[in-house]
């Protein structure tokens, strides 16, 4: 890296002999810290989202709890957002992820499901539908 003089490095070589890439030149150490400690819990590959916080969110999903809700609740319960092991970009993905499940079945199945079902508890309710 030119702006500071870092010698970390990685090069690869193709051995043509034997058909394969190996490394030539490694240069592990940086000259400048690449993330500050208290920034490395945001860092993605630091970011999950364990099992029992799935249940969570899944429970307060089904109870209607809107998602900038659930993040406060996380962060009330384990006292700070540092604590949590997800931000909330993470939850609105995995909330998103429970949507899509929810219509596995396609959009227009659902609606029909859901139209039959009005149909059978309202007898003056009338459906149809062609392909």
């Amino acid at each position: 890296m030119s702006k500071t003089g870092c010698e970390a490095r990685i090069k690869f070589k193709f051995d043509k002999e034997y058909q394969y890439w190996k490394v030539e030149k490694f240069h592990a150490e940086h000259n400048y810290e690449m993330v500050k400690s208290t920034q490395v819990p945001y860092m993605r590959s630091y970011r999950k989202i364990n099992e029992l916080d799935e249940i969570k969110i899944k429970s307060m999903h089904n109870s209607r709890i809107a998602t900038n809700r659930m993040m406060r609740i996380f962060v009330n319960d384990d006292g700070s957002i540092k604590n949590i092991g997800f931000i909330s970009k993470d939850l609105y993905n995995f909330i998103n992820r429970i949507k899509r499940e929810e219509v596995k079945d396609g959009d227009a199945e659902t609606v029909m499901a859901y139209l039959y079902g009005k149909q059978e508890s309202d007898p003056f309710f009338c459906t149809s539908y062609e392909r």
